[in-house]
């Protein structure tokens, strides 16, 4: 079950989300899932980690549960660019993935077995277990602009 965060950033956060986009760091040919999929935008967030660390515990303080974090990177997708359905994780019944909205498009993200479309506003957060099928809707042919997400890759490490 998916959990959805309505402005899980704050102004500041936002803004440091949006001046991390803008710098000229951003990579092409990411794919989905196992070089599935067309190839798409990535972005490495690892580096920073104060700002990535902020975001991780306040997740920890809107679930009250304890998690570790592995990766986290952003996602930019054009018109054409849907991702496949995929897991993030195979087995780990305790690897989740939060993906948040960095800004407003029509780029969904297609959750199987659940309601179904997550929709994207920016500031939210979607929180859900990585053995899910999902995937990432590029934005449509009338909408110009890059559909961004902060992936973060989490493992629930609450006692």
């Amino acid at each position: 079950m998916s959990e959805v965060f309505d402005n899980f950033l704050d102004d500041d956060e936002l803004v440091q989300a949006l001046l991390i986009i803008k710098k000229p760091e951003w990579k092409f040919g990411i794919k989905s899932y196992k070089n599935q999929g067309v190839s798409f935008w990535s972005l490495d967030l690892m580096k920073y980690h104060t700002y990535v660390n902020k975001l991780v515990d306040k997740l920890k303080t809107l679930t009250g549960r304890d998690y570790k974090l592995h990766n986290v990177y952003a996602n930019g997708q054009t018109y054409g660019q849907d991702g496949v359905y995929h897991q993030d994780d195979d087995f780990n019944q305790n690897a989740f993935t939060l993906v948040i909205y960095i800004n407003d498009n029509d780029g969904y993200t297609q959750i199987k077995n659940e309601d179904g479309t997550i929709i994207p506003y920016q500031r939210r957060a979607v929180l859900y277990n990585s053995t899910v099928i999902h995937r990432g809707l590029g934005p449509s042919r009338f909408n110009d602009k890059l559909r961004v997400t902060f992936a973060f890759r989490l493992t629930d490490i609450t006692k």
